[in-house]
């Protein structure tokens, strides 16, 4: 089996997290999740000025700066970290609601609203 080294510098903070896919299938898998997550190769120049006529200067569109293969990079990487997200927010959640003390919770016009529950 070949190795291939790559020089990846980390932060103190970080902690590097290796996929195996086939190189074969690296095209696809950047393809799909492009095609799945709406990722344009050309976006709206930030910069057009539409007081001028649209020409090589002054594009109305421009290359993405986000290439295709970093915008999977950057989809990965959120799946890996939505689930820690999601539990320090219901983590958050719980701290915030603990102190409170809830007695009575009166919604005007749900007395006799037989369609409540």
């Amino acid at each position: 089996m070949a190795t291939r080294e790559e020089k990846i510098v980390l932060q103190d903070d970080e902690t590097l997290v290796k996929f195996i896919f086939k190189t074969e299938e690296l095209p696809d898998i950047i393809a799909g999740h492009c095609q799945d997550r709406g990722y344009q190769a050309m976006v709206d120049n930030p910069d057009f000025d539409d007081t001028k006529e649209e020409s090589d200067e002054n594009p109305r569109q421009i290359q993405n700066p986000v290439s295709a293969k970093e915008f999977v990079w950057n989809v990965v990487r959120e799946f890996g970290v939505a689930p820690a997200k999601r539990i320090r927010k219901q983590r958050a959640m719980t701290e915030a609601l603990k102190d409170l003390e809830i007695s009575d919770i009166n919604v005007n016009g749900l007395d006799n609203d037989n369609n409540n529950g």
